[in-house]
């Protein structure tokens, strides 16, 4: 967001306040992070710390940071190897850098950890229907359909999404 609008020509004085807030939480919040890990760099919490925070960055669009938060995400993951979340966020990173077999791969130990957790089911059939796999697209929505269901969360949207693209199978 920042980048997009420091490059704006008829940027306004709002403009110009929302950049300079961006680059001060961005850098204090980093700061912060890298102080705690250089105190501590085999407190788990401090690596998850540092990755939450690369994670709002990349989605914000500074993709330049692509590459800290991998090594944040390893090293948490190191500390920590069943955190499911971790390798999750692994895969969307993957997604975002164009692997998708990567992707597949850090997926694939989430749902070793958590055979439950819908988001990396869904992500990994999108990314299957992406490759032409229609058959594990097909068994991995109705993998989250099933557990939602379970847990009796049809009025969901994401529910809802499941369903439709099955039906439009």
């Amino acid at each position: 967001a920042a980048e997009k609008y420091s490059k704006e020509k008829t940027a306004n004085s709002m403009n110009n306040q929302l950049i300079s807030d961006i680059g001060q939480w961005k850098n204090s919040s980093l700061d912060s992070a890298r102080r705690a890990i250089d105190i501590s760099p085999r407190i788990y919490s401090n690596w998850e710390a540092m990755e939450k925070i690369y994670i709002g960055l990349i989605a914000m669009g500074f993709y330049d940071y692509i590459p800290d938060a991998i090594n944040a995400i390893d090293k948490a993951i190191l500390l920590n190897p069943l955190n499911f979340e971790m390798y999750y966020s692994q895969a969307q990173i993957y997604v975002i850098k164009g692997e998708k077999d990567s992707a597949l791969g850090s997926l694939a130990k989430v749902l070793s950890i958590n055979p439950e957790h819908v988001p990396s089911l869904v992500l990994a059939a999108d990314l299957n229907k992406e490759k032409g796999n229609l058959s594990a697209y097909e068994s991995y929505l109705s993998a989250a359909k099933k557990i939602l269901e379970n847990q009796k969360v049809t009025e969901s949207e994401i529910y809802k999404q499941i369903v439709q693209k099955l039906a439009e199978i």
